[in-house]
């Protein structure tokens, strides 16, 4: 009908390999942590050459140095700072891919745990009707109310609780409600 969803039958199977793929992408998203840290580390140990190489030129002037030998040094600085630039927009891009990519990886995983999840109505169904037939046969006055039927249950447990709370259910009305004499 207008405005309802779509429902589509996956096999359990295809689903559960749904979400082991995407915890499992979840979990290599976190695999590029060394390598921005590595990134970091290389800038670092960049700015530290700089300033190395900005000091030996000032010793180099001060002791008059043949001007090959300080264009060599000039050219070396100048090669540093452009891969210093390359680097910054690396390490930049690569955090947000990385931040990007875990967002993605999050958003599927939930996703597709949220596939798996039913609303604990679903293994109501029919428990009414139940209780009060049952009831009626042994002369009994009851209703069952249900509180938090809307609250997502991942469907294995679900399909595991139908007969333990239908037992408990025709224990209950059977030896926990009195008739009403």
């Amino acid at each position: 009908s207008e405005g309802s969803e779509r429902v589509l039958r996956v096999t359990a199977e295809r689903l559960n390999s749904l979400l082991d793929l995407s915890s499992k992408s979840l979990v290599e998203t976190q695999r590029l942590k060394p390598y921005l840290a590595t990134l970091q580390r290389l800038k670092r140990m960049q700015n530290q050459s700089i300033r190395a190489l900005d000091g030996l030129k000032h010793q180099l002037e001060a002791s008059g140095q043949s001007a090959e030998v300080q264009e060599a040094l000039a050219l070396a600085q100048r090669l540093l700072g452009e891969t210093q630039q390359i680097l910054l927009q690396q390490a930049a891009d690569l955090d947000e891919f990385g931040w990007q990519a875990s967002q993605r990886a999050q958003l599927l995983y939930d996703t597709a745990l949220a596939c798996r999840m039913r609303p604990f109505a679903d293994v109501l169904t029919g428990q009414s009707r139940m209780v009060r037939d049952l009831g009626r046969s042994l002369n009994k006055q009851v209703r069952l109310e249900i509180e938090g039927e809307k609250t997502q249950v991942d469907r294995d447990v679900l399909e595991r609780l139908e007969a333990p709370l239908t037992h408990l259910l025709r224990n209950a009305v059977d030896h926990g409600i009195e008739t009403p004499e």
